[in-house]
């Protein structure tokens, strides 16, 4: 995003000159103060390597018919947690004033005109030398997002994870070996409820991967680790959570152990089902789904891409064995969703068993275009439709995905792209 030069300059700029056949109150930005600058100039600092997660999340007081028109944005950073307030208004408007040469079309916000209209339009516009009147020209509805809080000081590590509690009060935030508490109006002081740093680094063996609340009880959360395990806790037990109420490992096969298996095995996300009766969790290969009864073996594993079992070393070398990929639940939870290579992203049915492979591409996301199921063939001979796993771009990758809470409505973030999907519309 290019920051007009104007809005960097210590004093406002000077108002527009008559000559000026279109143009925008620049001056106006000095209601955006410094603080936001250096907010809006961290950011852009900051996001040049760093792991950020954003959550939207509905203010306890707000009708959620209004969602639409007012929402928080928490967004991460390398070690600080930013929370944005965002709003759909229509303070911009235009007023065309009419000269007997030309046209001047000035934006202008609804909350300052009283005090800058007198100032600006009467006394350097053509509209106050002949004696013309504005007119208003309303404007499309705009989104504002307002910085509203900035949260640091409290992580020693990158964050990985941000979760909102279900009572719409607190959050905690996730970085390696801590997970913190906060409070949404408490921007210096945060609770510490889960610490595994031990008092020897060289006795580390995992780290923190993921984290999140239960979607209707506060006092419950779950992490998952980067040895394939997950906790899940119970705040009510104790202030520093240090003991798990349950623990959920798969035993590993001996007769597969290999050089990879501990990085395959690392959880990259975990997520609640909307009911709150299972856990689904993601690791390199494949996504498991586990249920709250049943500690000692996940109740569904689904294969992600297993054609690239062979091809470890390789993706070992390039680094892209450690890439972080999410998974997301459909509205029912009957279906899940997730990442893979070459753009492609996987869905999976879980009452009927069947999956598919999509695309997330320039030529899919036209209006109305029909994602045609994908197909990753394995040596031997192809099919026309299918694509070699040899020529598989490992730099195209879909990490982020999200789906709609109530409807079929998904979203990809491939590279630096965003696709957004809808089912089939009559």
């Amino acid at each position: 995003m290019q920051v007009p030069a104007s809005l960097l300059l210590d004093s406002p700029p000077q108002p527009p000159t008559v000559s000026q056949q279109k143009c925008r109150i620049l001056y106006l930005g000095q209601r955006i103060h410094s603080r936001v600058l250096d907010l809006l100039s961290f950011i852009l600092l900051e996001m040049k390597k760093t792991f950020y997660k954003c959550h939207f999340h509905l203010k306890n007081n707000q009708n959620p018919k209004k969602f639409s028109q007012y929402f928080l944005l928490v967004l991460t950073t390398e070690k600080r947690i930013l929370i944005f307030s965002s709003s759909t208004s229509s303070l911009l408007i235009y007023f065309t004033f009419t000269n007997l040469n030309s046209t001047l079309d000035i934006k202008i916000d609804l909350a300052e005109i009283f005090l800058l209209i007198g100032p600006l339009f009467y006394r350097n516009h053509p509209a106050s030398i002949c004696g013309k009147v504005p007119v208003l020209r309303p404007m499309d509805l705009m989104v504002e997002a307002t910085p509203r809080r900035v949260f640091a000081n409290a992580h020693t590590y990158h964050i990985n994870s941000i979760s909102v509690n279900s009572d719409y009060e607190t959050y905690m935030s996730a970085d390696d070996l801590r997970i913190n508490l906060w409070n949404f109006e408490i921007t210096n002081q945060s609770f510490n409820i889960v610490d595994i740093k031990p008092a020897n680094m060289e006795e580390l063996t995992e780290v923190i991967t993921a984290a999140e609340f239960h979607p209707h009880h506060c006092n419950s959360f779950v992490y998952s680790s980067s040895k394939g395990t997950i906790r899940l806790c119970d705040m009510r037990a104790s202030a520093l959570c240090d003991r798990h109420s349950k623990f959920f490992e798969e035993p590993e096969d001996p007769s597969n152990r290999s050089f990879f298996s501990e990085i395959i095995s690392s959880i990259s996300d975990v997520k609640f089902s909307h009911s709150g009766r299972y856990i689904m969790t993601r690791d390199y290969l494949t996504v498991k789904v586990w249920d709250l009864n049943m500690e000692n073996r996940p109740i569904e594993t689904y294969q992600v891409h297993d054609y690239l079992r062979s091809k470890l070393c390789s993706l070992y070398e390039n680094d892209c064995i450690f890439d972080k990929f999410e998974c997301v639940w459909n509205g029912s939870d009957s279906v899940i969703m997730t990442g893979s290579y070459n753009n492609f992203f996987r869905m999976f049915d879980r009452n009927t068993k069947r999956d598919v492979t999509l695309e997330a591409s320039r030529e899919n996301s036209k209006p109305r275009a029909i994602l045609k199921p994908r197909k990753v063939c394995v040596g031997g001979k192809r099919r026309k439709d299918e694509i070699s796993v040899d020529s598989l771009d490992f730099s195209k990758k879909i990490l982020h995905t999200a789906w709609h809470p109530s409807e079929n409505i998904i979203a990809v973030a491939a590279t630096n792209n965003l696709y957004i999907f809808q089912d089939k519309v009559n």
